[in-house]
């Protein structure tokens, strides 16, 4: 792995500016793209 970064924080605890205008599959994809990115490095 490139570089280790932390891991993404859960889904209840959704900071505002993330989670602003946002349907909850579009929370749950914008926790796999933390997640694939996470995983992945980029």
């Amino acid at each position: 792995m490139p570089r280790r970064l932390p891991p993404p924080a859960p889904l209840p605890t959704l900071d505002p500016a993330c989670a602003r205008g946002m349907a909850p599959h579009g929370v749950v994809d914008h926790a796999w793209q933390r997640l694939r990115r996470w995983l992945v490095g980029f």
